[in-house]
């Protein structure tokens, strides 16, 4: 049985959704406010339900307001607007920001071992948050459509479950994979439609993968043919594969991947930036990926600014 209810500004309405073979609750939180959830709280969540609020306008979703939509089990924020999430819930099993201009996504700060999956789409989001370690049971991580430029995968080494990992359509150029911190449970990577030249340490620093999609990328040529092999090795599959480069200038098919050939001042540069590590005994692994990154930036060229950025 359907049943609705308003309260000031928002509507709350609930029926049984059939799409699996249990049937669920589902239900429908509109144009809720920050102020609604603050001064009435939301009565008639039914317990294990799957809650889509729609249209919100939250400056902050932190604790508290978890705390009042503490009965549902899933959880969706469509569209509206959701700023920041500070993210405490022994509840929920998955939530999902999608469309809604978040900024900033904390995890307070203990183990969280409840969430099962986690889907950010927000082409405001720009950093992810060391704090994600603490989502401990993670099996599903969708950082889809946001605006991320540099991935650590240390934070994710913590999710000993995770199993997927969606980073594509972002404006992602340079990540750092530490070879030994593996990602031992992953078997699906999506790092498709961004802007990577080259990914170190790939696919070692994920024994188990399985799926791997890698198009409509920047990739260096001399690095496609080294991962191929090791692709090939580690029997994974490859997903997306490309069959036309010649929209893009200077790019060539490489079984499959577009790519360009590397230019010639990036291994030069390589070589004088380790002199300078080494010169003022600054860690050389801790900067290479930021090296990297810088290359690909407008002022690569600018041998101060390549050293003031990196160091």
């Amino acid at each position: 049985m359907n049943h609705q209810q308003t309260v000031t500004g928002y509507e709350l309405a609930c029926g049984l959704q059939f799409s699996s073979i249990t049937p669920q609750q589902h239900c429908t939180l509109r144009n809720a406010t920050q102020y609604d959830l603050d001064s009435f709280g939301v009565a008639g969540i039914p317990d294990g339900a799957l809650l889509e609020i729609l249209n919100p306008e939250f400056n902050r979703f932190d604790e508290g307001a978890f705390l009042v939509i503490q009965k549902a089990r899933n959880l969706t924020f469509s569209k509206g607007l959701v700023k920041s999430v500070e993210f405490q819930s022994s509840t929920l099993v998955s939530l999902k920001v999608l469309n809604s201009w978040l900024v900033r996504f904390e995890v307070v700060e203990e183990d969280n071992f409840s969430l099962k999956t986690l889907s950010i789409r927000s082409d405001k989001y720009r950093i992810i948050s060391p704090t994600i370690r603490y989502l401990k049971s993670l099996e599903e991580l969708a950082f889809q459509k946001c605006s991320l430029e540099f991935i650590d995968f240390e934070p994710f080494t913590e999710m000993e479950k995770l199993r997927l990992l969606d980073l594509s359509w972002n404006k992602i150029h340079s990540v750092r994979i530490d070879p030994t911190m593996p990602l031992a449970a992953l078997k699906s990577l999506d790092m498709s439609y961004n802007k990577l030249t080259a990914m170190q340490n790939f696919p070692g620093a994920f024994p188990a993968l399985k799926v791997v999609c890698l198009k409509r990328n920047s990739w260096y040529c001399d690095w496609v043919g080294e991962a191929r092999g090791n692709i090939w090795n580690g029997g994974i599959t490859v997903m997306g594969a490309e069959s036309f480069c010649g929209e893009r200038d200077g790019m060539a098919n490489n079984g499959g991947l577009c790519c360009k050939e590397r230019p010639k001042y990036v291994d030069v540069v390589h070589g004088v930036f380790h002199e300078i590590l080494s010169a003022i005994h600054a860690p050389v692994q801790n900067n290479t990926q930021r090296l990297v990154y810088v290359l690909d930036s407008e002022d690569s060229t600018n041998p101060s600014v390549l050293i003031y950025n990196s160091v």
